[in-house]
């Protein structure tokens, strides 16, 4: 399979699989998804566990909160250490 990079990632549900409660189709969700690993976030459509996924404030457009997944330390998977750590 060929390589999509990219982990920062802000976009709109489309999609939920069963058993997932956190997010339902239409939620704005932004997050860093499968980092450091195979990323994918470059990609018309990402498939994420919805760990590596948070609510995107309405008060940001999605570039923003893209951008602000990248350099987040508090989004719930978005820091480095929680992977290779927790």
């Amino acid at each position: 399979m060929p390589f999509i990079p990219g982990w920062d990632v802000s976009g709109v549900v489309e999609a939920v699989a069963p058993g997932v409660t956190r997010f339902a189709p239409g939620d704005e969700v932004y997050g860093l998804v499968h980092f450091p690993w195979r990323g994918g976030g470059y990609a018309e459509y990402v498939t994420a566990p919805p760990r590596h996924l948070a609510h995107k404030p309405a008060s940001l457009t999605h570039a923003e909160a893209a951008a602000l997944a990248a350099g987040h330390d508090g989004l719930p998977g978005a820091c480095a250490s929680s992977f290779v750590f927790g």
